[in-house]
């Protein structure tokens, strides 16, 4: 058990507050969890990066947490692979969330 809690971080990431707070109603209304559907896409970026883009535009200086439990080595393949690729994971979750929101929801 405390082996498993070592192998385990929590990843938090800062997404504006209405960009959050769609894609956490997106994933309430598709039963997914919010640290599913991100480790989900941490590892498809591991194994293939894609840059994804939006045009979707959301103007809100406010900002909110995502908070994801993925496993350490996982997360850090997925740093290396973001950085390799000249960003960073908040900039690239921060994409993931707006291309959900565009594709999925509004």
């Amino acid at each position: 058990m405390e082996k498993e809690k070592e192998s385990q971080m929590i990843v938090t990431v800062r997404v504006k507050q209405k960009a959050a707070d769609l894609y956490k109603a997106i994933m309430i209304e598709n039963d997914i969890t919010v640290t599913d559907d991100l480790v989900s896409h941490m590892i498809k970026q591991i194994n293939q990066y894609m840059l994804l883009e939006s045009e979707l535009q959301i103007d809100d200086k406010n900002l909110s947490k995502l908070n994801v439990r993925v496993d350490r080595d996982l997360y850090k393949k997925y740093k290396i692979k973001m950085t390799l690729n000249h960003t960073t994971p908040t900039a690239d979750i921060t994409r993931y969330v707006m291309h959900i929101i565009e594709s999925k929801g509004k």
